[in-house]
């Protein structure tokens, strides 16, 4: 649970599997996913992908480190006052 919905659902998760003995009883009100902001301009091998915030609201010294580009070899930390969304070793 992130605290980034009251319900105890983070709504970046883009998987859920679910298992019910009954079929029938369950009941799932979930939002579908749309992969319009979704492209591959640079030919990633890795498919489609979209921008987005790799920043937290919270975190601790695990999520609060320099990440250094590839390309520039410049060093960058999260914006002022947040955290990095993954901690180093993911």
């Amino acid at each position: 649970m992130t605290g980034d919905n009251i319900n105890g659902f983070n709504l970046q998760h883009e998987i859920l599997l679910i298992y019910s003995k009954y079929r029938s009883q369950m009941l799932f009100k979930g939002e579908k996913k749309t992969f319009d902001n979704y492209s591959n301009t640079d030919n990633d091998p890795n498919g489609d992908w979209c921008t987005g915030d790799p920043s937290a609201k919270s975190g601790g010294t695990s999520t609060y480190f320099e990440i250094e580009n590839p390309f520039t070899h410049k060093k960058d930390l999260p914006p002022m006052g947040r955290y990095w969304a993954f901690s180093k070793d993911t």
